[in-house]
């Protein structure tokens, strides 16, 4: 579209939250709850004159002779609050203990609760959990209030490093985001974000470091290095999060620049490290991190596949909102889509336009190499450009007219081959085909709701038989989960940590090679 004279331009402001779908559920496999959070019913003799111990003295040695639970500190919020609080329960309450912290007191019988959140480049995704039993007491995903200063990590980034203000803004709205998420979802489940008394954080390194506050400038420059690969516990009171005074926010390890603890929660949820068979774990999304599996040796790539899976940089995307088409098929000359909610049809999603690119190829309206073949009459072609209109204004309801352009195509293509470039590169360091995997499994909310058949067709997955790939939607979300209720799911997340191997695709001497003959639609080579 060019303009030809003077105009005005309006742009609708359309809150990031506005009904944007983003997966919070996941697999998680079935585990002993055993958190580090525990409760303990304790009710320690009054003073008088004859007993003059300190207030928190009195609980301490309370739950050794009663329970013998060893506490060898007080959190100084927790010790601030005893007196009070110990006298207008009567001496009766619930003391809270993490190792051997005593982090503070409740009223008997009230939940303890822990969230667990996926902090994602696009998306939120945060769980509310029972930590007494491990149910989920609630669940809400929305949109990453970071993306109103831009849409991929990288522009973050740069601005978080050229303006210290600009690093506090993007800490800023994810703080107060998730404490807000956790404000409502305690609420739902009839409690206060003040009975959440522990946290589980994980994401991609650059999230962490943003979230953190830390250093940025190792991590954007080359040879790409974190500032702290290990894991990280800071009280939620230090981050900013309104939660309980004495709650802890744990960050699992990031094993490198571009594989963040979002990667590691999704292979410990997928029981990545559980299995001995070759395989595949796949989480696409902007940054696409794959995992293979290779008997006892796991190797993760980072594939910078840029945002065209999220709707952006593309003539009718959109992100996973209500009216998103995200299925479509042309059957009979005719246009069949599937929107969100089933509103009328607004733009097209990730999952949409990889099923209008499978679509075109199977139809013979675009070519393996991308060049889309505008003499077919399945489709209208667009009039100042190579292109067709998918779906004409009022057609199916259609406000506007939704299109696909060449541009479109050549983005998804380049998407497509980072993600199938490192995929075969992990392959040839193992000595392996796509022929050897015995599963892939496909995580996360773009990997939920894509088509596999078109993912397949298009080259984006291996080409194995579909009864060998498995989606299991947000599972570094459901990982993350594991994390909070279990400390030896903890144990194992920094196991597989320190035990994967991270292979950098720049210094790879086939990748040019490889990603270049990956650009072809439909191919994958052997």
């Amino acid at each position: 579209m060019r303009a030809l004279g003077d105009l005005r331009l309006s742009i609708a402001e359309v809150p990031v939250t506005a009904g944007h779908r983003v997966l919070t559920a996941g697999s998680k496999r079935d585990l002993a709850v055993e958190p580090l959070v525990r409760t303990y019913n304790v009710e320690p003799a009054p003073p008088s004159l004859a007993d003059l111990r300190a207030d928190d003295r009195r609980v301490v040695e309370e739950l050794a002779a009663t329970h013998g639970v060893r506490c060898t500190s007080v959190d100084s919020e927790c010790a601030r609050l005893i007196p009070a609080f110990m006298r207008t329960q009567d001496w009766r309450a619930a003391a809270l203990v993490r190792g051997t912290e005593l982090i503070g007191m409740k009223p008997v019988g009230k939940s303890v609760l822990g969230l667990a959140v996926d902090l994602g480049t696009t998306g939120l995704a945060a769980s509310l959990f029972d930590l007494a039993d491990g149910t989920i007491r609630a669940s809400k995903g929305e949109l990453n209030p970071q993306q109103r200063y831009g849409a991929d990590i990288i522009t973050r980034i740069d601005g978080a490093r050229r303006s210290p203000e600009r690093a506090g803004e993007l800490k800023h709205v994810v703080i107060e985001a998730i404490s807000r998420m956790a404000q409502e979802l305690a609420a739902s489940a009839g409690g206060s974000a003040e009975g959440i008394s522990d946290l589980v954080v994980v994401g991609n390194t650059a999230m962490h470091h943003l979230f953190l506050g830390l250093p940025l400038d190792q991590l954007a420059r080359a040879p790409h290095i974190p500032s702290v690969g290990s894991h990280v516990e800071v009280k939620a009171r230090e981050l900013g999060l309104k939660l309980h005074p004495g709650a802890y926010t744990y960050f699992p390890p990031n094993p490198a620049a571009f594989i963040g603890s979002d990667h590691i929660a999704m292979l410990l949820a997928a029981g990545a490290h559980e299995t001995d068979e070759p395989s595949l774990y796949m989480d696409i999304g902007t940054n696409t991190e794959i995992c293979l599996l290779a008997g006892e040796r796991m190797t993760s790539v980072s594939c910078a596949s840029g945002p065209a899976f999220e709707g952006v940089h593309l003539s009718s995307g959109m992100g996973a909102v209500p009216g998103a088409i995200e299925r479509l098929t042309l059957s009979n000359g005719c246009v069949q889509v599937q929107t969100i909610d089933g509103d009328a049809p607004r733009g097209l999603c990730g999952s949409g336009i990889l099923d209008l690119c499978s679509e075109l190829l199977l139809h013979g309206l675009m070519e393996p190499s991308g060049r889309l073949c505008t003499t077919q009459d399945v489709l209208k072609p667009l009039e100042t450009e190579t292109g067709f209109i998918v779906l004409d204004q009022g057609e199916l309801g259609a406000e506007r007219p939704i299109t696909i352009h060449q541009r479109d195509i050549r983005n998804v293509q380049l998407a497509k081959a980072a993600i199938q470039a490192g995929t075969m590169l992990l392959l040839q360091s193992e000595g392996l085909t796509w022929n050897d995997l015995s599963q892939v499994v496909v995580a996360g909310a773009f990997g939920n709701y894509l088509n596999l058949q078109s993912a397949r067709r298009l080259g984006l997955l291996p080409p194995v038989p579909l009864e060998r790939i498995v989606q299991v939607g947000n599972a570094a979300g459901a990982g993350a989960g594991m994390m909070l209720l279990s400390p030896s799911c903890r144990d194992q997340a920094e196991q597989i940590a320190r035990s994967l191997r991270y292979l950098e695709l720049a210094r790879e001497p086939d990748f040019q090679r490889i990603f270049l003959k990956s650009i072809a639609l439909g191919h994958y080579e052997e």
